[in-house]
């Protein structure tokens, strides 16, 4: 844990620590989940582990025979390979490789938008259609040596299947542009919803009987529960785009956790949030940080689980990049009470910056920006301390102190390293870098420096 106390003099120097047909099949395995793949000639597979204060990284590299693709939706397969998506004009399919970059397994020709692997070995793949053959959407279920066995066709590309899994009575959930339907093994619909859906992207039956709706709207999003009997009993959104209570802004996933409360993937503003049965959000941790390590041209596809993201990108060399990662999100708290973040934390260079305005106003700080001079001045009763935009010196009550990091300006939010707050009479913090916990309190610290 680290602790930080308000400085005494000047110049002290502050320290601060601180996600077609079938080539034959081998070392296959039944499993869940998302993601995508390929672009270009060479594949770059890249595995990120990021846990908090550790970071681990394994690189795979896979030539890939097949014109340019780009990535939509992976699956990582309790084998330890992934099934992936690739998406293309030409040459489109499902592969499974493994960590060696082996294909181990493919299905050739089909334009995929899911693909899951069944508990029967079997393959389900939601295929748009186009633009290969055969030219119409559906969802298909393959063997691992490629055979077909079961087929739903839907009537037009315009109802393109969009996500698909099997559910435990044998039926298939699907996912398409006009909503989400239940058909059985003989394609037979037996239930069905729309009422109110932009953009369906992705549903889900949770274990009460009940469908967990992501509608990824125009810019904003909701994800919704839906009974059996077509009735909205659980929702968060409300269509807005924004990173403010209630808003999402493009959501691509959601799962139910034993808690009951709920994981929404808001991939539009690169975070995740952990949603409480009452609509409340209880935790917040963002992404975009871990694709800034790459040079990264457009993101696909991501899923949760086990609060692990698996994400995927095309990268600006053509070349295309997977990341598994826990990415050590921050939750702020002031005198024990959590602050929702708009804002999300950043580490730069090891150290924690945050928004300054919101922990300002629980605080009772209040601020001062000036243009002309870049400087932010937080007050505290007769305290101040000025930062300047990029400099790691700061003036506290007039005397110079060095800071572990400079102020630093974000999409027009002010970031400051969590430490500047100590500098001002009556406030502490610590940050739990294990837990991923920065806590400030109010109450007199004595005008000691703060403690690394």
């Amino acid at each position: 844990m680290l602790l930080f106390r308000r400085p005494a003099g000047p110049g002290d120097k502050v320290g601060s620590g601180r996600e077609g047909r079938t080539t034959r099949s081998r070392q296959t395995g039944p499993g869940p989940r998302p993601g995508q793949m390929a672009m270009g000639w060479v594949l770059f597979l890249l595995f990120l582990l990021l846990l908090p204060g550790k970071a681990q990284a394994t690189e795979w590299q896979w030539r890939d025979p097949n014109p340019p693709a780009h990535p939509g939706f992976l699956t990582p397969l309790p084998n330890g390979n992934v099934l992936v998506c690739r998406n293309a004009y030409s040459g489109p399919s499902v592969v499974e490789v493994t960590p060696a970059g082996e294909v181990v397994w493919e299905e050739k020709n089909i334009q995929a938008a899911s693909a899951l692997r069944l508990e029967n070995g079997n393959t389900l793949i939601a295929d748009s259609g186009a633009p290969a053959a055969p030219f119409y959407p559906r969802v298909v279920e393959v063997t691992p040596a490629g055979e077909t066995v079961w087929e739903y066709r839907l009537p037009g590309r315009g109802r393109a299947p969009r996500y698909a899994e099997r559910l435990e009575n044998g039926h298939t959930l699907i996912t398409t542009a006009r909503g989400v339907l239940e058909v059985d093994p003989a394609g037979k619909t037996v239930w069905s919803f729309s009422q109110g859906l932009v953009y369906p992207a992705r549903a889900t039956r949770l274990e009460n009987g009940n469908t967990l709706i992501v509608d990824a709207g125009f810019n904003g999003g909701r994800v919704l529960e839906v009974s059996s009997d077509a009735a909205v009993v659980w929702a968060y959104g409300d269509g807005s785009a924004g990173t403010a209570v209630g808003q999402l802004t493009r959501p691509t996933g959601a799962w139910r956790l034993e808690n009951g409360d709920t994981i929404i993937l808001d991939s539009g503003a690169y975070r995740w949030l952990e949603v409480d049965p009452e609509g409340r959000p209880v935790a917040v941790t963002g992404f975009l940080e871990v694709y800034q390590k790459f040079p990264v041209l457009n993101t696909w596809a991501g899923w949760v689980e086990n609060k692990t993201l698996y994400l995927s990108a095309t990268l600006t060399s053509g070349s295309s990049l997977f990341l598994v990662t826990s990415p050590p999100g921050v939750q702020v708290y002031v005198n024990n009470e959590w602050l929702y973040p708009e804002e999300l934390p950043l580490v730069r260079d090891g150290v924690l910056l945050v928004p300054a305005r919101p922990v300002a106003e629980r605080l009772r700080i209040t601020l001062h920006w000036d243009g002309n001079t870049k400087t932010l001045t937080m007050f505290r009763g007769d305290q101040s301390l000025v930062l300047t935009l990029d400099q790691p010196q700061a003036l506290r009550n007039g005397q110079p102190v060095t800071l572990s990091q400079a102020l630093q300006l974000r999409h027009g939010t002010s970031y400051v390293p969590a430490e500047a707050f100590g500098y001002l009479q009556g406030i502490e913090s610590s940050y739990n870098q294990e837990e991923g916990r920065l806590d400030f309190r109010t109450g007199e610290n004595n005008g000691q420096q703060p403690q690394p």
